[in-house]
């Protein structure tokens, strides 16, 4: 037995690499919303293009949790990439 889904979309911190996006791609279908907040500097801005997300800056870490909420988000996922990629 399945359990139930939660409500709203599942927020993904994005940093670089190609990994924050094929996470989303999977969550989305297993039939998951996800809102992307990819980080300014290490996330690239055409990675992202076509996509519904905010752009935030790492000094705007403390705004996030009122973007969550204005989401909808009630489950987070943080993607850090490893040093180098």
């Amino acid at each position: 037995m399945n359990a139930p889904e939660p409500e709203g979309p599942i927020a993904l911190i994005c940093g670089a690499g190609s990994l924050p996006l094929a996470v989303a791609d999977l969550l989305e279908k297993r039939g998951r919303k996800v809102a992307l907040f990819p980080i300014f500097g290490t996330a690239r801005t055409e990675d992202y293009a076509g996509r519904p997300h905010t752009f935030l800056r790492i000094v705007q870490i403390g705004k996030l949790k009122s973007a969550l909420r204005a989401a909808g988000c009630r489950d987070c996922a943080q993607e850090l990439s490893p040093l180098g990629e």
